[in-house]
């Protein structure tokens, strides 16, 4: 019964049981070959997003981390200001290629992934040139 219940909404509405909690969406950075997120079956292709893309290869490679570390290791040099202007930038690009306005957040001065997605991508060891734009120092170099 209990596998029915998950399966058919009437029953588990009928028995007053609440909705399964929603697995979370699998999504692949891909860095290599072709630019995008490869996201189920459904290839998202993302040219000339590379900053953008960095951005969210930092976060899914290092985890979430105070916006002027995820800048300095990815944007490069700049004023604070431009530097938070680019931040802004890049995290809506993401939010908007996505399809997903919680998938990059910006609170409290941290940049981090919604936990709606588990993250990969093929970074490290795949096969070809990486294709993200701007430092890539970041990957090869330990926590700072």
């Amino acid at each position: 019964m209990l596998d029915e219940s998950r399966s058919v909404p009437h029953v588990r509405a009928a028995l007053g049981w609440p909705e399964p909690p929603a697995a979370p969406d699998e999504a692949r950075l891909v860095t290599r070959g072709r630019l995008g997120v490869q996201r189920g079956l459904t290839f998202v292709p993302m040219s000339g997003e590379g900053r953008s893309l960095a951005l969210l290869a930092y976060l899914i490679e290092r985890g979430g981390a105070p916006w002027p570390r995820v800048a300095d290791a990815v944007l490069g040099e700049g004023t604070e200001k431009a530097l938070y202007g680019q931040v802004r930038y890049h995290v809506s690009r993401l939010r908007s290629l996505l399809g997903d306005s919680e998938a990059v957040r910006l609170r409290g001065g941290r940049l981090s992934l919604g936990p709606q997605w588990v993250w990969s991508t093929d970074l490290r060891g795949g096969q070809g040139p990486c294709l993200l734009d701007g430092p890539l120092g970041w990957l090869e170099a330990g926590e700072d």
